[in-house]
């Protein structure tokens, strides 16, 4: 990502949309997950679960985690482009 024949800071592709990316995935992936932990405590008659046996948001929580990490690439995607377009015809 760090090529062409500049050598400074301001040359370098920016990467902080990725790291927002990263995040969210992340944070999605641990989401979809606890949800089913939590739902999979449910436990057969006569035994009792005390607490709670739904994760609020489960679904909904997940998608919008992987919609912003999606955006958040793709804006990364495209700034980087047109900078390095912009760089390039100056």
């Amino acid at each position: 990502m760090a090529h062409g024949h500049n050598d400074n800071e301001q040359s370098l592709s920016i990467s902080w949309p990725f790291t927002i990316a990263g995040l969210c995935l992340t944070f999605a992936l641990a989401w979809f997950c606890l949800g089913f932990a939590i739902q999979d405590r449910k436990l057969p008659p006569p035994a009792v679960t005390t607490g709670p046996t739904s994760l609020p948001g489960h679904y909904k929580l997940f998608w919008l985690a992987l919609l912003v990490g999606a955006i958040s690439v793709i804006a990364g995607i495209v700034y980087n482009m047109t900078r390095d377009r912009r760089d390039h015809a100056s």
